[in-house]
């Protein structure tokens, strides 16, 4: 009886066994021949914030949970985060972008030159790599045409086996538009305090730089030195040809500048002076005023530095 008792044991305990086993096995079939995609596909990190005004690529990462490859990636429906209202036309709208078809060398002379290196294509406002699911923003112009505020984006996910909508996958924020930035200047010797003023003066390739004195006269930038870092520079931009009339510099320029690196502005006074014990004449740096600044659409600008004792 017990030898009996064993055996039936044994049978079923090898039964239950070989049945898990082919569950293994139809399972790991199933998916090879027939995919498998998760419920629970997300992107991390799933907050991502536009700088405004800019072209830029965002590289949050898709986790798939298991789900068989490859993915294709799209967006599906962009929506306000406080009022639910759909914003998914003005996000995908066709928007101008410019694209290189050449390389840039910096060795560039004129305007005409770096354009003949470009093309303007319509692109999406926002849109998603369908393999990587990376989002690029394609919004670089006077007036910024970006929806401002928080949005959620639900995200449209196919393979072999089927496709699922990823509701609020990516919560995406974006702020308010600004066509320049330019850094707290740091100053020293003479000068406590400087301010500086940008101001757009409608279509065109000028950048028009004054320096203005405590007193208000113009001071000549050629009577300042220049140290420049080796990136690109405010210097660079005599390259596409520069005029001073009245003190004022005028430098050929292109917005949006090819790199989207700041310029930045290193100038110093000096005064020759004479050694009272040799004789010898000698410079000494009067005062300094260094800022970065960075300017997005294309255009006549007027840049005023005012110094302050």
């Amino acid at each position: 009886m017990k030898n009996k008792t064993a055996r039936l044991l044994m049978s079923g305990l090898l039964l239950g066994t070989f049945a898990t086993i082919s569950s293994l096995g139809n399972t790991s079939c199933y998916k090879g021949k027939e995919g498998y995609i998760a419920d629970s596909i997300m992107y991390t990190p799933r907050l991502v914030t536009v700088i405004p005004g800019k072209s830029q690529t965002l590289s949050p990462s898709i986790n798939g949970n298991g789900s068989s490859k490859p993915l294709t990636i799209s967006i599906h429906k962009i929506h306000g985060v406080s009022d639910g209202q759909d914003y998914t036309e003005e996000f995908l709208q066709q928007v101008p972008v410019s694209e290189w078809i050449a390389e840039y060398t910096k060795k560039e002379t004129t305007i005409e030159e770096v354009l003949k290196k470009r093309k303007d294509v319509m692109r999406p406002l926002l849109e998603m790599n369908p393999v990587s699911g990376k989002i690029t923003i394609n919004e670089v112009r006077e007036n910024g045409i970006l929806p401002v505020g928080d949005f959620w984006l639900d995200i449209k996910v196919k393979n072999v086996s089927g496709e699922l909508i990823s509701k609020r996958a990516i919560k995406l924020t974006t702020r308010a538009y600004n066509t320049y930035t330019v850094s707290t200047p740091r100053v020293g010797g003479e000068i406590k305090a400087a301010d500086v003023k940008v101001v757009r003066k409608g279509d065109g390739t000028a950048l028009n730089v004054k320096v203005l004195d405590s007193d208000g006269n113009v001071v000549p930038l050629d009577s300042l030195t220049h140290v420049l870092d080796k990136s690109m520079t405010f210097d660079a931009f005599k390259n596409f040809g520069k005029s001073i009339k009245d003190g004022v510099s005028t430098y050929q320029v292109l917005f949006p500048w090819p790199e989207f690196g700041s310029q930045r502005i290193y100038m110093q006074r000096e005064e020759t002076i004479k050694d009272p014990v040799s004789g010898e004449l000698k410079k000494e740096a009067k005062y300094y005023f260094d800022f970065t600044f960075n300017i997005l659409p294309s255009g006549n600008w007027d840049m005023t530095i005012e110094l302050k004792k």
